[in-house]
Formats: structure tokens, sequence, C-alpha cells
């Protein structure tokens, strides 16, 4: 043998047809090995996709049936997006397809809501919900709309609806995880469909008036109240009526500003677009797979309204729904299971339940619903008039809007729940925060200089309304001598408190238990306390008040800030609901949908916003704010969080502190850009 080849140790001689123990045994393990090594890897492989899901990127090149001449989509670094076409009908092809695109699951699970039909998707946990949206009537009524709307309009309703059906059609975006979980595959969209979703969100704008309702609420009333909550937290979309628009002017220019607060869904609900054709350019903010533009700006000038809208419930003969057929639907669940509803619709109204009066001095009566919502109707050409600043008659909407002209001219277009004019600002909202707000809108126009004149101003945690209450609740107090040592070192913060809700501050964080305690949960609001309780009920609420911070938090008082106290909660749509999915766990994916809490701040009262528990439950903490210049009559500002935990590590890796404001115009480069080509036919 050569010696290069010699093995250091000898070789044991073995009888013929023998193996070596360990070759046998490693023979025999070798496929369980592999198998538990597969397992692992799918193991991996399904951890990580619940954790983090899969997230297609956009596509260089597409083709779109409807498209008429090649157009351009430019995927803006922010998140917004610019649709560069022909002419307006291929821009609302690209724009279906862009909106699909960035929100592909939303505006499917808004459909799905809209129409009645989550029980096909969930199972019967969502029977409830569906049945309440079909007595709303989202879709039949958008249907019986689209057959009467002008041929202009139904042709662009089509042409959108053929951009979110390409993306619709394209694997890669249907492999989302949210579809991936449910194994389901979105119908085609049909034009009225867009309207459906319209309708939706006009009812989630809706403040309701109850004023009228009996003092004794029947099972049935109770039912719907709380169908309709269970709706918005489905969603996640709620406290809409805590917006506002405001308009400074003076001299030298005018500044016209909006904040929409849209729930706690952790999407932006608006998305920012610039669609560019030769007849001009206009930047608008809208909601994907409707046609609502509740901001944005043109040659024509600029706007900003709320998102607002009123009903109300009163006591009515039963003879108004006498003469209204019964209607008879069904509705399909998950795995073939069927479900008959029948209800009685009237013609702007719905009579829920009956209270026959057993006096006998009044007619039989029922507790009904008005609202405009329930005839056929749209807005979809007031919001498109708004950028020609042409008059915009709203019906599912209220359509109050602050119009700023290129001049810098400005005035306000229908009725406003609120409007407080101070100083040089006018502000427009849907709650009684209103005139502390414009005051301290007023107050920072005095201080600022004419270069940075209001440019932070959602960055103000300042609170008026906190300035005038505290001073009163502090001299009530102040006449105790009972506190103990705890009670008196959190009275020495609130003494030194600035009002100012900031991240860090403990003031608030005291004074928001404070007021929790004698509200006994509610939120405090303007008008509460213009009567001061009895000294021993303030007394007791405050002591009530540091016990409950020192239980959730700690004995040490510097672990009392605001954003400990009250953080920032962002809730997934359907996957956050509450018990709603119970009997289908195996849909749940915890860690990829699990709620995402951040640093809390703010208060309806200030500036700033952060997050707020509203009087009926709700986490309020997403908004989207904007503003914009007549003298920089190309730009909006615009300011939004929108959070991805779908990347690698990424609810780790979501920025704590609030995101920086976006500059939207018409130079702006995109940070990629999509193709769009017509489809062969």
């Amino acid at each position: 043998m050569n010696a290069r080849n010699r093995l250091p140790f000898p070789i044991p001689h073995l009888p013929q047809g023998a193996t070596l123990p360990f070759v046998g045994l490693g023979a025999r393990l070798f496929w369980p090995v592999v198998a538990l090594i597969l397992l692992a890897i799918a193991s991996t492989a399904t951890i990580w996709f619940l954790a983090y899901g899969i997230t297609p990127g956009v596509p260089n090149s597409a083709r779109l049936r409807g498209l008429q001449q090649p157009a351009e989509i430019g995927w803006l670094a922010d998140g917004g997006v610019r649709v560069s076409a022909n002419d307006e009908r291929d821009a609302a092809v690209a724009l279906g397809y862009a909106h699909a695109t960035s929100y592909l699951w939303q505006i499917a699970l808004w459909r799905q809501t809209a129409r009645g039909e989550l029980t096909l998707w969930f199972g019967p946990d969502l029977l409830e919900l569906d049945r309440f949206t079909r007595e709303l009537r989202f879709e039949s009524l958008a249907r019986e709309t689209f057959r009467t709307l002008p041929a202009g309009q139904q042709d662009w309703l089509r042409a959108y609806a053929d951009g979110i059906n390409t993306a619709f059609d394209e694997t890669a975006f249907l492999t989302r995880d949210e579809f991936a979980l449910l194994q389901i595959t979105p119908d085609r969209w049909r034009p009225w469909h867009t309207l459906a979703i319209e309708r939706l969100m006009a009812w989630l704008a809706v403040q309701l008036d109850t004023t009228s309702a009996p003092a004794t609420q029947p099972a049935s009333f109770a039912r719907f109240l709380a169908s309709d909550r269970a709706l918005r937290s489905w969603l996640q979309l709620h406290s809409f009526d805590y917006g506002f628009a405001w308009v400074y002017s003076d001299s030298t220019d005018t500044l016209l500003g909006e904040r929409y607060v849209t729930g706690s869904t952790p999407t932006p609900l608006l998305l920012e677009t610039l669609i560019q054709t030769p007849a001009g350019s206009r930047i608008v903010a809208g909601i994907p797979g409707s046609p609502i533009t509740p901001t944005g700006r043109s040659g024509a000038g600029s706007w900003a309204g709320l998102l607002h809208s009123t009903a109300r419930l009163r006591m009515a003969p039963t003879a108004l729904s006498d003469s209204v057929p019964t209607i008879h639907e069904r509705i399909e669940g998950r795995g073939g299971l069927e479900f008959l509803h029948t209800f009685r619709p009237g013609d702007g109204h719905i009579q829920f339940f009956s209270l026959p009066d057993t006096s006998g001095s009044i007619p039989d009566s029922a507790l009904t619903l008005f609202w405009s919502g329930l005839g056929p109707g749209t807005d979809f050409d007031a919001w498109r008039q708004l950028a020609t600043a042409d008059s915009a008659a709203f019906s599912l909407f209220d359509g109050a809007t602050v119009r700023m002209r290129p001049d810098g001219s400005w005035d306000v277009a229908g009725v406003p729940p609120y409007r407080e004019t101070v100083g040089s600002v006018t502000l427009i909202g849907g709650t009684p925060w209103t005139p502390y707000l414009a005051r301290h809108l007023d107050a920072l126009s005095r201080v600022a200089d004419d270069a940075g004149r209001l440019a932070t101003w959602n960055d103000d945690c300042y609170s008026e309304w906190a300035a005038d209450l505290t001073p009163r609740f502090l001299a009530a107090l102040g006449r105790s001598d009972s506190l103990t040592a705890i009670d008196r070192d959190a009275l020495t913060y609130l003494r030194n408190w600035d009002f100012s809700y900031a991240r860090a501050s403990i003031g608030a964080a005291i004074f928001e238990a404070w007021l929790t305690q004698l509200q006994r949960g509610a939120l405090a609001g303007p008008g509460d306390f213009d009567t001061l309780p009895e000294d021993a009920v303030l007394l007791t609420a405050f002591r009530s008040a540091v016990d409950v911070l020192a239980d959730s938090l700690s004995n040490d008082l510097s672990t009392w800030r605001l954003e400990n106290y009250r953080p920032s909660i962002f809730l997934y749509p359907a996957w956050s609901h509450g018990g709603v999915l119970q009997s289908n766990k195996h849909m749940q994916a915890d860690t990829r949908f699990a709620p995402l809490q951040l640093p809390g701040r703010g208060h309806p009262s200030t500036l700033c916003w952060g997050s707020f528990e509203t009087n009926d439950g709700f986490q309020a903490s997403a908004t989207w704010d904007a503003w914009t210049h007549a003298a920089a009559n190309d730009t909006l500002y615009t300011l939004r969080r929108s959070l991805d935990a779908s990347g690698f590590l990424g609810r780790y890796r979501i920025p704590v502190q609030p995101p920086d404001a976006h500059r939207l115009h018409a130079g702006m480069p995109p940070e990629s850009v999509t193709r769009l080509v017509p489809a062969e036919r």
C-alpha cells in the first residue's frame, strides 16, 4: 500500500457480510433525522409567517384591463402614490390598481363588511354583524344608486373597478397572510362596491342623536347599540367626531389644517395621491375603495372637510312602515351554512322595535332610526367638485368644509356641529373641545415668528381646558389636611404641572386619574365641572386616583408618566376583535396580529394626539394630520403613523417617536415606478 494512503490505525478483521455496529445504527436513524430536520424547517417557516407575514413588492409593470393608454404609478417613500395618466378615466383605472395594491386586505374586509357577508369568511360568530349591516342596506342601496347615476360617473366607477380587479388577479397579492390564513379569495369588484364602502364609512362617521329615545330602553334598542359598537370595534374605525379643520389668515399668508381621528387601526385610513393628467394635477387624500376625498388641493384651491354624518332616533307612529314590504335575505355562512334574515326597512328610516302604549292615551309607536343613508344617494359628485371650487351638495355626509382659494381667501361650507373663531383662527369640529383648540391655535399664532408660524401645531400638548379647570380643583383640595405622604407628593406634582399632556408629564397622569374617578371612567368634558363637586367628593376621588396609579404602576411617582398611564394601543381590524373569533382559534395569529403598544400622549383638548379612551370606551390612537399654505400652492404637508409589523422583528423596530411630516408636491421623485399598459383585448 502506498505510504501516503496508509491509515494511521488498523482496520479490524470482520467476517464476510458483517458490518460495524454504528454503521447500521446510522442507516436506521438517517430518515428519522431527515424528517426531524424538515419538520423543524417547516415549523420555523410557519412561525416566521405567523409572526411577520408575507408582503409582496410592487411590480415593475402591469397590464390593466380598461386602460386605454399607457399610464404610470409612482410609489412615494412615505407611502403615498403618484398617478400619471392620459385622461381621467385612465387615471381611475390606475387609481383602483394603486389602492388595491396598497390596501388589498383593508378594502376587501370593508367590502365584505358592507355587503353583510362576514359569516362567509369567519363563521357564525359574525352573523349579528351581517344582520346589522343588511338592515342598514349598504350594498343594496349602493347598487340601486349606481343604476341611477349619470353615464360619466358609472364609467368612472367601472374603470376604478377594473384597476382593483387587476390587483385581485395577481397571485402575489393574494398570498398575503390575511387571505392565506383564512384560505379565501375575494370576489370580483363590482362598480357599486365602491359606493357600498362609501356608505359604510358614512355610517362610521355618524353621531347618533338619541335625545328623543325613551328613558326605558327595550332589549331590541340595546341590541341595536351593541351591534353598532361591534361594527366599529370589528373594523377598529371609530371616534371620527374628534377630528377638526381650521384656518389661520393674516395679511401675509393663509394656513389651512385638519386632523382626522380614525380609531385605532395601525394602517392610516387616508392615502395621499398626486393625480396628474394633461388637464392638470391635484393632490387628494382619500379613503381607498371609496370616492371619499375629504382633503386635498388643486389649482382651484384647497379644502379640508369633516368626516361627519348625523342620524337620529325618535318616537314615530308604527304606520310609517305599515306599507313597506318585508325583505327576506339569505346569509351564507362558512362551511355551507345558511341563515335567513327578515326585516322591514322604510324610505330613509328603520323601525327596529315597537313600544305599544299600555295606557291607551298614545297610539302605538316605534323608536325609529332616521338617516339620509337609508335611501338611495351618493356623495361621489360632491367629493369631485371640491377640487374644482364648485359648490358641492352632500347627502351621506354633512359636508362641513373649509375652503381656501389660491389668493388666500376662504370660507366655510355646510353647517359643522361646532364652529369657533378666536382672533385670526376659525376652527370647525365635532366635539365641545372646539373652543379650546381654537383658543390655543390663536395663542400659537401670536408667539410664532413668520417663518415658523404654526409649523409644529400638532406637537403642542398644552391644554387650555386643563389650565382653566385644574386651579379650581386644587383650590378646593388644598383645604384638606388629611392627605397621606404619597397623596401630598402627588399633589406637589399636580401643583407644578404646566398643563401639558406630553409623554413625560406626571401631572397629566394624576389629573386624568383624578377625573376618571370623579366621572367613574367616563371622559370628562367641557361643562362637566361648571359646578365643582363638594370638597369631600374631590378628596375621595383624588385619594382613589393615587391608589389606582400606585397599584397599576408603582409607589415610585417617577413612573407615573402619561405615556405609561395611557399608552397608545393600535389594534388590527378583525383579528383584534375581542372574542368574536373564539370558535375559530385556528384563524388567529397572535404574534402577527397582536395589539401594538406605543407611549401615550395628548388629549382631545390639545393639538397633539397620541391616545385617549373616549366615552364609548374606544382607544382612539390613530390620526391623520395635514396642512397647506396659500403661499405654497403646490404642496400638502401630511403627518400620519403607519405601523407595519410584518417585517423581520417588525414589532420591535417600530419607532416610538411620532413620525416627521411628509411634504407632498408635484415635483417629488418616486421611490419606485410601475409602468401600466393596456391589457390585450
